[in-house]
């Protein structure tokens, strides 16, 4: 699996603890997704689909993020930078999902 969307050039300390709270954050909503699609009773345990789809998105996730704040403040941007693009990210993430306006786009 590769994800190859644009992102931002520029690295700084902190991205990789954002992206590492973002994984397990998509992962456990990908497997609450499969459980109300599956009815499944056995919510003890994660399936490999559920992390890689948790990977893809946080990845996703961090990426766009990391552009938005770059766009947003340049080459003096930080980690603190990205985490106060996240809300933005999603809300276009959104957007895009629930057909509202594709055009809304980092």
């Amino acid at each position: 699996m590769i994800e190859d969307s644009e992102t931002s050039l520029r690295r700084c300390g902190g991205q990789g603890d954002i992206l590492g709270g973002a994984i397990a954050l998509c992962s456990y909503w990908a497997k609450l997704k499969r459980l109300k699609n599956t009815k499944e009773n056995n919510n003890s345990q994660y399936l490999t689909n559920d992390l890689m789809i948790g990977a893809l998105a946080a990845s996703q996730l961090q990426r766009r993020a990391s552009l938005y704040a770059y766009q947003r403040v340049g080459r003096s941007m930080q980690a603190s930078d990205v985490l106060e693009s996240i809300p933005e990210v999603l809300r276009q993430i959104d957007l895009i999902l629930t057909g509202w306006n594709e055009n809304y786009i980092v």
